[in-house]
């Protein structure tokens, strides 16, 4: 038994990303689909299987499927972000908060998490907790400018 991903599953795949990148969800999520079906099962399908049912605003869908491909590959923080900013699409902040602390315990130095944290933090109303997660941005600092614009706005908050 041949274990190598099927390489027309991996074609069909790639073919669903630009569907994606166009914002033609239903058709990448079809592709993406018909790659599985074809054997090409990665975390990355699974990854953007869910991005596309988001786009289609099939939340729960999107959710469970941000589970399975954590469930293949756990440290896979792109992943965690985006269900973050799933939750934070649908209001629904605490659930956010949760996934994005958590990510940031475990990886300090994934800078683009620890602005979406400092944002939510800071929208929530959480100066000082923000103003600690903008520092691991600046640390790693991936995204210096727009980090340095809202840690600088977020310590004017709370001095005020």
């Amino acid at each position: 038994l041949n274990n190598e991903p099927n390489p027309d599953g991996e074609a069909i795949y790639l073919c669903g990303l630009i569907y994606q990148m166009r914002s033609q969800f239903q058709e990448a999520l079809d592709h993406y689909t018909r790659a599985a079906s074809l054997g090409f099962s990665t975390p990355y399908v699974l990854f953007n299987s869910a991005n596309s049912l988001r786009g289609l605003k099939r939340y729960s869908e999107a959710f469970a499927t941000y589970e399975q491909a954590l469930g293949m590959m756990p440290d896979f923080p792109e992943c965690e972000l985006n269900m973050a900013n799933t939750y934070l699409e649908i209001n629904q902040t605490e659930s956010a908060l949760t996934i994005l602390q958590r990510l940031i315990r475990r990886r300090p130095d994934y800078s683009h998490g620890a602005f979406v944290l400092g944002n939510c933090l800071r929208d929530s109303g959480r100066q000082k907790e923000a103003i600690h997660a903008y520092s691991l941005c600046l640390e790693y600092n991936n995204i210096k400018y727009p980090c340095n614009l809202a840690f600088t706005a977020c310590l004017c908050d709370s001095n005020n």
